[in-house]
């Protein structure tokens, strides 16, 4: 969940939850629902019990991979799969990485 998978601060966990459940409030209030998600290039069981351990697993609603069962080369990759292949919405899809 931190940079490189260290360990989140609990001050910069407690940061993105404020956000996120802003943003679902913000969707809530304009009628429609927000749907969070992690994508790792890593394991997702491994991603699931970091953010676990962070204290923030609860604010996403899939830990995803694009890396298991099917290796893509990049994060785009699979969001572009995604879009084309099971219909995610271009103009709703946002990809924030903490890789540099």
């Amino acid at each position: 969940p931190g940079q490189g998978n260290a360990p989140l601060t609990p001050e910069r966990a407690a940061m993105l939850g404020g956000f996120i459940a802003r943003w679902r409030a913000a969707a809530a209030a304009a009628g429609g629902t927000l749907e969070v998600c992690v994508l790792t290039a890593s394991s997702p069981e491994v991603k699931t019990a970091a953010l676990e351990a962070a204290g923030i697993r609860a604010h996403f609603d899939e830990v995803l991979s694009s890396s298991m069962p099917k290796k893509f080369a990049s994060k785009g990759e699979y969001i572009a799969r995604r879009v084309r292949k099971e219909g995610w919405e271009r103009r709703e899809t946002l990809l924030d990485d903490d890789a540099i």
